[in-house]
């Protein structure tokens, strides 16, 4: 009888093992599969880059000069500056000059990186009836496009022509990346996602969770819920099996199902870094075993889940629970980042002791993090297995 009631568990579930184990394959071999076209998308230059011209001076104390290509029946210009590429460009954006000259001068400073918009009106004139070559400062010291565009006749057009910055150009995943609910995640590293380590670890990790999480969650209750919910409890003790034994090849079943999802994915992951040649940059070696990091998380939510379902005998209440507890083990990893003073809050997530950053990104198996899980499943484990045979089973 030994192994009997675990193999009955993949047997009677493998339709929906089946399934998680597509999605996994989907997800590992698709995320890798979209990289160049990601990696393609954040090296790009600026939109209209090619339309500016910034000419840094040498000397830190010099002028910095503007130039870009005329746009036809353009009645003026507007040159708008701000520290930072992000979504909210406009409505932050500081304008520097309005006038119909297409080469301006400005104060330069080489400490800070600046980011310039060229914008062309068209049948615009200032409020008043003076003229659009008016150079700042004049009356717009200070103040952002929208309101200056407030002291404008709204009548006319306004045309982009191009946007170029005084550094290395970012992207809006980099400013998405100083979003302080994000450290916890990394680690504090530093994440490039022009390469496919840093790529895998936001993009691919990000959805794993997920899948695998909130299936191990769901599975874990039900494989000891649907016995109770389905009076099976008296005939399977009936045989020679002890409830000890029930519960470790209800764990057993768990482990396989997890086992199964890890090399399913690795594999993906392995075949799409083969397909799209970037297997010399993330050796299958290191994808595999920070993909294998996934086994501790997955075991304690399974360990839980059995608790769980042995407490309560509902699959409506431990399910419920199971996945209240893996959402709220992000939702601390999350808060933990925005500030120092709740930085302890990583330390009650389980998420926090998944590495797989340090086997992806520093080539480091952390086997303390790793171990420590799977004790604790064993510990959570344990306690299941003295509850169940303390209590009554009902008939």
């Amino acid at each position: 009888m030994i192994g009997h009631t675990m193999f009955m568990e993949l047997r009677t579930s493998w339709k929906g093992i089946l399934v998680i184990s597509l999605l996994v394959l989907i997800v590992g071999w698709g995320m890798v599969s979209i990289f160049p076209t990601f990696q393609e998308s954040l090296t790009e230059d600026l939109e209209g880059a090619d339309n500016v011209d910034l000419v840094i001076p040498e000397d830190e104390s010099g002028e910095l000069n503007i130039s870009w290509v005329p746009v036809k029946n353009a009645d003026g210009y507007i040159v708008l500056e701000n520290d930072r590429f992000s979504f909210d460009f406009l409505l932050t954006s500081k304008l520097v000059y309005m006038g119909t000259s297409t080469n301006i001068s400005i104060p330069y400073n080489s400490t800070e990186t600046k980011y310039y918009a060229i914008m062309a009106l068209e049948n615009w004139s200032v409020i008043g009836g003076q003229s659009i070559n008016v150079t700042v400062p004049y009356n717009f010291t200070d103040i952002n496009f929208y309101e200056a565009m407030n002291q404008i006749n709204t009548s006319g057009m306004i045309q982009f022509v191009g946007l170029d910055t005084t550094g290395k150009a970012a992207n809006l995943f980099e400013e998405l990346m100083e979003n302080p609910g994000y450290s916890g995640f990394t680690g504090g590293r530093v994440i490039d996602m022009t390469e496919i380590d840093g790529f895998l670890s936001l993009e691919l990790f990000s959805w794993l969770w997920i899948l695998v999480g909130m299936f191990m969650a769901y599975f874990s209750v039900s494989s000891v819920t649907s016995d109770f919910e389905g009076k099976r409890m008296d005939l399977i003790f009936s045989t020679p099996i002890s409830r000890e034994q029930y519960i470790i090849e209800k764990f057993l079943a768990m482990t396989a199902v997890s086992l199964i999802m890890i090399f399913i994915c690795a594999w993906g992951v392995i075949s799409g870094l083969n397909g799209i040649g970037e297997i010399d940059n993330l050796d299958s070696g290191t994808a595999f075993l920070s993909i294998f990091t996934m086994l501790s998380f997955l075991m304690i939510i399974a360990a839980f889940g059995i608790f769980l379902a042995v407490v309560f005998r509902s699959s409506k209440a431990g399910m419920g629970i199971n996945i209240a507890f893996v959402f709220g083990s992000f939702i601390l990893l999350t808060i933990s980042g925005f500030a120092d003073s709740l930085r302890w809050l990583k330390y009650i997530s389980i998420m926090h002791y998944w590495d797989y950053n340090s086997m992806l990104l520093d080539g480091v198996f952390n086997t303390g993090y790793f171990l420590g899980l799977l004790v604790a499943s064993l510990i959570i484990l344990g306690l299941a297995i003295y509850i169940f045979k303390k209590r009554d089973i009902p008939m």
